[in-house]
């Protein structure tokens, strides 16, 4: 079984798809129903669901951004798209831990963000699963979320206005439904299908793990442990001198010794 696959199978509250790599096909768990899957490009495989969408999958989920991939992609989503994805990438959060910082979570003194809203472990039946977990940022994401909520004109109980999941992928890959291409392709980013809101979070801490960043400090920031790191997040030798440099200007004053 392919766990890559089985964590983006397509799922609601009544069925709960699992991967089934010998014939290429998700299994519900009721057992009543069975999605037959089509590989139509390396790694990724579609089908059709009985209400006639198309949807798709991805085998493999450990494509990050190389540091020019990440700004031909950034250049080529709208404004009101790029708070998002920056906020995104200097922070690691996932989108649901970004969707629900409001304005009081900010310390502008001190750039911190609090996120009160983190993944939840251990099932439905464990106590206080959501973890509070407060983050260092730059002084740049501090002026791009001071000038947020200003045009936004946001006051200290309101959100941050951080785009959904579905918009982010729209913007990310575009809507077929609309003919919209999304800022990936427009970039021409080589395999970009690859690449999803998911690989934005990998990138983020790949990219600090690459210019030296302590690994303890980063599964605490990122919310998850040593293992899960090593295991998921772990490409930090993939990066030249040159790219390097520009993680670091990227990051700019995030981390402190």
């Amino acid at each position: 079984m392919d766990n890559n696959l089985n964590s983006i199978a397509p799922q609601n509250k009544k069925h709960k798809h699992n991967w089934i790599e010998q014939g290429n096909f998700l299994a519900c768990d009721c057992g009543k129903k069975k999605l037959k899957l089509k590989q139509v490009k390396q790694d990724i495989y579609s089908g059709i669901k009985s209400d006639g969408m198309k949807y798709s999958v991805r085998a493999n989920r450990e494509r990050i951004f190389y540091p020019q991939e990440w700004f031909d992609f950034f250049s080529q989503l709208k404004d009101n798209q790029r708070f998002t994805f920056k906020f995104l990438a200097l922070t690691g959060a996932r989108i649901m831990e970004a969707e629900n910082v409001k304005v009081e979570d900010i310390d502008f003194s001190n750039q911190r963000i609090v996120f009160r809203k983190t993944k939840q472990r251990g099932g439905d039946n464990v106590k206080n699963k959501s973890k509070t977990r407060t983050i260092r940022v730059s002084r740049e994401l501090i002026k791009d979320i001071k000038k947020q909520i200003e045009e936004k004109g946001l006051n200290k109980e309101d959100y941050l206005q951080i785009l959904s999941q579905p918009a982010c992928h729209i913007a990310m890959k575009g809507d077929k439904k609309t003919n919209r291409i999304g800022a990936l392709e427009k970039a021409k980013i080589k395999g970009w299908e690859m690449l999803s809101l998911h690989n934005v979070r990998k990138t983020s801490e790949n990219w600090a793990l690459a210019i030296g960043v302590d690994s303890m400090k980063l599964s605490t920031r990122f919310g998850h442990n040593l293992i899960t790191q090593y295991e998921n997040y772990s490409q930090s030798d993939a990066f030249n001198q040159k790219e390097k440099d520009t993680i670091r200007e990227f990051y700019g004053d995030t981390f402190i010794e």
